[in-house]
């Protein structure tokens, strides 16, 4: 008696379903029919009276409304003015994206033993994959998008994916795809074709912090490669961006992203930590006087200790940039232990040949002759902000000093009234640490 009960219930269940409107037209209408005919007992003329009673037609009249709309167009509209989207997918999405129910569409895949053949058809076609790209922007953690997005991938989409942008970075699987994807595009690119692949980076990097930090550690593991140079270009590209985004939360991520090799040298975890409190000074924008004191002379406590930690977290562009500000410009600072301090620091930054992690010996030999070179070009400074006339001994010291400190000096008063050669960075010098042959 049970038994018969049950399958009385899946009888009426399989009736009701060819009952509904337009059942005919549902993915799963074979499924049923089988399931009525073999498994309930169903009669296949009843299926086939069901099925076209219930056709109601929805599809074709909304083809038939579209074709009206398109015939209705006002020929006499503003010119350039954007035309009524004429086709039933537009209208078709739109009915789509207000009634998604992820939860829904999810609990289909999970009941499932086999992927819907819907789901194929969805993928293949652009207009469907658009679709799938925009609800996969609102809703982020569908099982069934991200199974969909895989599959767009599987079949070969992968630049079209990548082109999507911010939208898909919360299904991870498919972010770190396409960042790869950009990155194994940078070795060889162009200037051009870099810059375009950083910019699109940015845009699927920065939105978040969980993104920005799984790409920084991409691309701190790529900057020890053969190519590293182009690497950590664009890390220090998308941490500028990044920073004008999130501002000081973004710097005191950056000991994340060591090199392992210099990490694991001796106290070179505080020499990261120092860095982030120096990066996170929020006078850089706009530099009055402020200057992070305390966190600087606790580096050159570290690095005038006999045994260095790596001055490699220390030769971030925007640590030196700090430290010749707090020198050099308008609003130099006046103390002269500060002073000394800086001197002290930026000296050994720039000079330093540190081969120690690969098994090789710290050179200090040129920090005493850049400390005096600095000097020198403070003194050739203040003299030049005095109004004083340079001599031409004083012109031909002055462009001595163009390449010592491995940083660009343009924003020292001296270059306004001398050589455009002070402006030359030392990185391209070959000897100096900081030389760089891509740049």
């Amino acid at each position: 008696m049970g038994e018969e009960t049950d399958k009385e219930k899946q009888l009426s269940t399989s009736e009701l379903f060819l009952r509904m409107p337009d059942a005919v037209m549902e993915p799963d209408v074979l499924s049923v029919l089988r399931t009525y005919v073999r498994e309930d007992g169903g009669k296949p003329k009843t299926a086939v009276e069901e099925l076209s009673e219930s056709f109601v037609g929805y599809a074709h009249m909304a083809s038939l409304v579209c074709k009206w709309l398109q015939q209705s167009e006002d020929p006499s509209r503003t010119p350039g003015a954007e035309a009524t989207p004429q086709d039933e997918a537009f209208f078709l999405k739109g009915v789509i994206q207000e009634r998604f129910d992820p939860e829904k569409l999810d609990s289909v895949l999970r009941s499932k033993e086999h992927t819907p053949a819907w789901v194929g058809g969805l993928t293949s076609d652009r207009i469907g994959r658009q679709l799938i790209y925009d609800l996969s922007g609102v809703h982020r953690n569908s099982l069934m998008l991200n199974f969909a997005v895989q599959k767009i991938l599987a079949d070969g989409h992968d630049q079209e994916v990548a082109s999507i942008g911010s939208n898909l970075a919360g299904y991870f699987g498919v972010y770190h795809r396409t960042v790869a994807t950009r990155l194994k595009k940078a070795v060889g690119a162009t200037v051009k074709e870099l810059e375009a692949l950083t910019s699109e980076l940015k845009e699927s990097v920065c939105q978040g912090e969980h993104t920005y930090v799984h790409a920084q550690h991409l691309l701190s593991h790529l900057s020890r490669t053969a190519n590293g140079s182009i690497f950590r270009r664009i890390s220090q590209d998308l941490e500028s961006h990044a920073a004008r985004l999130h501002e000081g939360a973004v710097w005191r991520l950056q000991p994340s992203f060591q090199q392992q090799s210099s990490m694991e040298e001796p106290n070179s975890q505080a020499v990261a930590c120092i860095v982030a409190e120096i990066l996170a000074n929020p006078t850089e924008k706009k530099y009055q006087g402020s200057f992070p004191a305390a966190p600087v002379e606790q580096l050159a406590n570290l690095y005038n200790s006999s045994n260095p930690p790596s001055f490699f977290p220390a030769r971030h562009p925007k640590v030196l940039s700090i430290l010749l500000k707090a020198l050099f410009s308008a609003q130099a600072i006046s103390n002269q232990k500060q002073r000394e301090t800086i001197i002290s620091i930026l000296s050994k930054i720039v000079s330093a040949q540190d081969d120690r992690p690969s098994g090789g010996d710290l050179d200090l030999s040129r920090t005493q002759e850049t400390a005096i070179s600095i000097n020198a070009a403070l003194e050739l400074c203040s003299e030049a902000v005095k109004g004083k006339s340079m001599s031409p001994a004083a012109q031909e010291a002055a462009e001595q000093l163009g390449g010592v400190f491995g940083l660009r000096l343009a924003h020292i008063p001296l270059v306004m009234i001398t050589d455009p050669h002070l402006a030359k960075p030392f990185f391209d010098e070959p000897k100096s640490p900081l030389y760089d042959p891509s740049v």
